[in-house]
């Protein structure tokens, strides 16, 4: 009368193992689909800044205008973001090895790093180029800064959604998104430009607001330093409690 009880306590077992299989199957499957979202979002991204910074790179030489050209420089270092992110994903789907038990999976933190110093970087370019300029003597075109400024600030926007919805997921994504969202308060100091050199002839608001757009990519980059920095070290992660734990 025994052996019929202890056959169902293993079904039972099997069942549980079975369950436990198909929860760690549908685990691997969401995180794939989250990457491949991802990784589809970055594409698009990286498709609309690379396109608008060359745009914005011969608007900027044409009316002379540094804020202009200092957006540019921002949206050259978001593609470089939005690529070495699309790179990361790459290396860090490569399949573990004896000597990497990691696999590559710290190369998407080490290319967020490599982001946020690059950005440093182009505002040490910036303040000195600004500074340059305070003289007033460098003439620029307020109405082709107007109308650049204009186009990349809608297609900041467009990229900022496109990155914002997978943001959460990776901070590969969430290092592209910072950048962008630089670089859209950054298009907003183009427009206010635009409107000040055509209303009321002021060229030095070009200068200022390009340090404007420095400062600004300073304050968005140092939140994802912090977290790099905090991963690297081998922090506690956000999300877990060790005093509960």
């Amino acid at each position: 009368m025994d052996k019929p009880d202890h056959d169902h306590h293993d079904h039972g077992h099997d069942h549980h193992h079975h369950d436990h299989g198909h929860d760690h199957h549908d685990y691997d499957h969401d995180h794939h689909d989250l990457r491949e979202a991802s990784r589809k979002s970055l594409i698009t991204a990286l498709t609309l800044t690379t396109t608008f910074m060359v745009i914005e790179v011969i608007g900027g030489f044409a009316s002379g205008s540094l804020a202009l050209i200092s957006d540019a420089g921002h949206m050259l270092t978001d593609s470089a973001a939005i690529g070495l992110a699309l790179f990361a994903m790459w290396a860090a789907d490569r399949p573990a090895s004896h000597r990497r038990i990691f696999g590559f999976y710290r190369t998407e933190i080490l290319a967020a790093m490599f982001n946020a110093l690059s950005l440093w970087v182009i505002v040490g370019w910036i303040f000195y180029e600004a500074i340059g300029r305070f003289d007033g003597e460098t003439h620029v075109e307020g109405g082709l800064i107007l109308i650049v400024g204009t186009a990349g600030l809608l297609i900041n926007v467009l990229v900022a959604f496109v990155l914002q919805r997978q943001s959460g997921h990776s901070l590969n994504v969430e290092g592209a998104f910072q950048h962008v969202l630089a670089d859209l308060l950054g298009s907003v100091a183009v427009v206010i430009s635009g409107i000040f050199i055509i209303t009321v002839g002021w060229d030095i608001v070009d200068p200022i607001l390009s340090m404007f757009i420095g400062v600004l990519i300073l304050f968005s980059s140092w939140n994802l330093v912090s977290e790099v920095f905090h991963v690297l070290i081998d922090g506690t992660p956000e999300n877990v409690d060790v005093y509960k734990l």
